[in-house]
């Protein structure tokens, strides 16, 4: 996705000069080269768990030489995955979001038209079978028409409703207007994960708890390590 955002098409998103590069052939160019060949290094994970994956389903239930060739696989993955998270952290933090751009694209493709047929199920009582197939003739004509979402207007959906169900269905020029703006459809998705601010900061809340509680947990493997590497030094001189 960051490298998606990050595209001319797209421009969502300003990844940082230092974590990206300019093309060989096109001077004008910006790769996010780091996100890139991040992920390709999820390929390479990929590839060392089918390895060791592989190497195990042939194995009796005892240790044989096979397991030799897992080690690299294991290190390799650790090697990668530490790397590219590092990078990947410094990244996120320096990326620049763009939200004008981002409700540009937000408002094409009539991306609140599932809010819109929700809407007539809640407001005109209207099945959702009916509902959905009301909203995509509705669609359709404007796009044949050549109108945006906010070109919509009552009469097109009382025109829809019509050759549809075979009655003007009538929705409040207010609520229509709700029903069709993308900040309103995202603010009513305010459950468990979904995308309302509200929601959003909760998910925020919650992965800042597990982050503490992980970060507990390795300090305490951090430690037990130390000691024991403590202790097998003790023995090596010790002998």
């Amino acid at each position: 996705e960051i490298s998606l955002w990050s595209s001319t098409e797209s421009d969502m998103i300003e990844v940082p000069d230092e974590f990206a590069s300019t093309s060989s052939i096109m001077p004008q160019k910006k790769n996010p080269v780091v996100t890139e060949i991040t992920r390709g290094k999820a390929s390479r994970l990929i590839g060392d768990l089918m390895g060791g994956l592989n190497l195990m389903t042939t194995l009796p239930q005892s240790y044989n030489l096979d397991l030799q060739e897992l080690t690299p696989l294991l290190w390799d993955a650790v090697d990668q995955s530490k790397s590219s998270l590092s990078i990947m952290a410094k990244l996120v933090k320096e990326i620049r979001p763009k939200p004008e751009k981002m409700l540009e694209h937000a408002e094409k493709g009539f991306s609140t038209a599932t809010e819109l047929a929700d809407a007539l199920v809640r407001e005109a009582d209207v099945p959702f079978r009916d509902a959905h197939a009301i909203v995509g003739k509705l669609v359709a004509g404007a796009l044949k028409e050549g109108k945006e979402l906010d070109d919509l207007k009552q009469s097109d959906l009382k025109k829809a409703s019509k050759e549809i169900i075979g009655e003007e269905i009538k929705l409040s020029k207010k609520k229509l207007k709700k029903a069709l703006d993308v900040g309103e459809c995202i603010k009513s998705r305010a459950l468990p994960g979904g995308p309302a601010p509200k929601s959003v900061k909760n998910e925020l809340k919650k992965l800042g708890e597990k982050t503490k509680e992980s970060e507990k947990i390795v300090e305490k493997r951090k430690k037990s390590l130390a000691k024991a590497r403590d202790n097998l030094f003790k023995s090596w001189i010790g002998d």
